[in-house]
Protein backbone atom coordinates (compact mmCIF):
# COMPACT_ATOMS: atom_id res chain seq x y z
CA UNK A 1 0.00 0.00 0.00
CA UNK A 2 1.08 3.49 -1.08
CA UNK A 3 0.83 6.12 1.84
CA UNK A 4 0.62 9.62 -0.03
CA UNK A 5 1.97 12.10 2.45
CA UNK A 6 -0.01 14.83 4.28
CA UNK A 7 -0.67 18.31 3.80
CA UNK A 8 -0.78 19.82 7.60
CA UNK A 9 -2.48 23.53 9.03
CA UNK A 10 -2.16 24.68 11.93
CA UNK A 11 -4.18 27.92 13.63
CA UNK A 12 -3.32 29.35 17.24
CA UNK A 13 -6.14 31.12 18.39
CA UNK A 14 -6.76 33.18 21.84
CA UNK A 15 -8.64 29.73 23.28
CA UNK A 16 -7.52 26.47 20.99
CA UNK A 17 -5.08 25.65 18.70
CA UNK A 18 -6.86 23.83 15.90
CA UNK A 19 -4.38 20.99 13.19
CA UNK A 20 -5.64 19.67 10.42
CA UNK A 21 -4.36 16.98 7.87
CA UNK A 22 -4.94 16.58 4.24
CA UNK A 23 -3.95 14.12 1.53
CA UNK A 24 -0.98 16.14 -0.60
CA UNK A 25 -2.30 14.49 -3.34
CA UNK A 26 -6.03 14.23 -3.45
CA UNK A 27 -6.96 16.52 -0.71
CA UNK A 28 -8.77 14.31 1.23
CA UNK A 29 -9.63 15.45 4.97
CA UNK A 30 -7.70 12.85 7.34
CA UNK A 31 -7.82 14.17 10.49
CA UNK A 32 -8.55 17.28 12.70
CA UNK A 33 -7.89 18.14 15.98
CA UNK A 34 -8.19 20.67 19.23
CA UNK A 35 -6.15 21.26 22.10
CA UNK A 36 -5.92 24.17 24.26
CA UNK A 37 -3.84 27.23 23.39
CA UNK A 38 -0.67 27.35 25.89
CA UNK A 39 -0.52 30.92 26.54
CA UNK A 40 0.84 30.02 30.35
CA UNK A 41 2.84 26.84 29.56
CA UNK A 42 6.87 27.52 29.66
CA UNK A 43 7.15 26.66 26.01
CA UNK A 44 4.59 29.31 25.46
CA UNK A 45 1.61 28.48 22.96
CA UNK A 46 4.97 26.16 20.55
CA UNK A 47 3.65 23.95 23.63
CA UNK A 48 0.06 23.52 22.29
CA UNK A 49 1.18 23.87 18.39
CA UNK A 50 3.41 20.53 19.11
CA UNK A 51 0.87 19.18 21.14
CA UNK A 52 -1.44 19.39 18.12
CA UNK A 53 1.04 18.11 15.47
CA UNK A 54 1.85 14.96 17.61
CA UNK A 55 -2.29 14.45 18.54
CA UNK A 56 -3.22 14.85 14.54
CA UNK A 57 -0.13 12.24 13.70
CA UNK A 58 -1.14 10.20 16.21
CA UNK A 59 -4.95 10.36 15.20
CA UNK A 60 -4.30 9.64 11.58
CA UNK A 61 -1.52 7.22 11.56
CA UNK A 62 1.06 9.00 9.88
CA UNK A 63 5.03 9.84 10.92
CA UNK A 64 6.44 12.88 10.98
CA UNK A 65 8.64 12.21 7.69
CA UNK A 66 4.76 12.06 6.08
CA UNK A 67 4.27 15.80 6.34
CA UNK A 68 5.13 17.12 3.04
CA UNK A 69 4.08 20.88 3.90
CA UNK A 70 3.07 22.46 6.98
CA UNK A 71 1.13 25.75 6.83
CA UNK A 72 1.29 27.82 10.38
CA UNK A 73 -1.22 30.95 11.16
CA UNK A 74 -2.13 32.66 14.26
CA UNK A 75 -4.92 35.22 15.23
CA UNK A 76 -3.55 35.82 18.58
CA UNK A 77 -1.85 39.55 17.20
CA UNK A 78 -5.30 40.62 15.88
CA UNK A 79 -7.62 39.59 18.69
CA UNK A 80 -4.73 41.30 20.97
CA UNK A 81 -5.05 44.20 19.06
CA UNK A 82 -9.35 43.75 19.00
CA UNK A 83 -9.15 43.56 22.86
CA UNK A 84 -6.74 46.22 23.08
CA UNK A 85 -4.45 44.07 24.86
CA UNK A 86 -1.41 46.00 24.18
CA UNK A 87 1.81 46.90 25.87
CA UNK A 88 3.37 50.74 25.83
CA UNK A 89 5.14 51.13 22.79
CA UNK A 90 7.43 53.61 21.67
CA UNK A 91 8.41 55.34 18.63
CA UNK A 92 11.62 57.14 17.41
CA UNK A 93 11.66 59.19 14.43
CA UNK A 94 14.63 61.12 12.37
CA UNK A 95 14.75 63.47 9.80
CA UNK A 96 13.91 66.80 8.90
CA UNK A 97 12.24 68.63 5.89
CA UNK A 98 9.47 66.26 3.56
CA UNK A 99 11.34 63.18 4.73
CA UNK A 100 9.84 64.15 8.20
CA UNK A 101 6.51 63.84 7.01
CA UNK A 102 6.25 60.25 7.23
CA UNK A 103 7.77 60.24 11.22
CA UNK A 104 4.43 62.84 12.12
CA UNK A 105 1.88 60.74 10.40
CA UNK A 106 3.42 57.56 12.35
CA UNK A 107 3.56 59.49 15.37
CA UNK A 108 -0.74 59.77 15.20
CA UNK A 109 -0.87 56.05 15.64
CA UNK A 110 -0.95 57.01 19.60
CA UNK A 111 -4.15 58.18 18.98
CA UNK A 112 -5.61 55.10 17.35
CA UNK A 113 -8.45 53.71 19.25
CA UNK A 114 -8.38 49.81 19.58
CA UNK A 115 -11.58 49.22 21.04
CA UNK A 116 -14.39 52.29 22.87
CA UNK A 117 -12.29 53.10 25.98
CA UNK A 118 -9.13 51.40 24.55
CA UNK A 119 -6.15 52.93 22.40
CA UNK A 120 -2.77 52.33 21.89
CA UNK A 121 -0.79 53.45 24.59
Amino acid sequence: MTTHRIRVGIDVGGTFTDAVAVDATTLELLGQVKVPTSHHHEDGVAHGIVEALDRLLAETGRAPEDVAFLAHGTTQATNALLEGDVATVGLIGIGTGPAAALTRRLAALGKLQLTPGKSLP
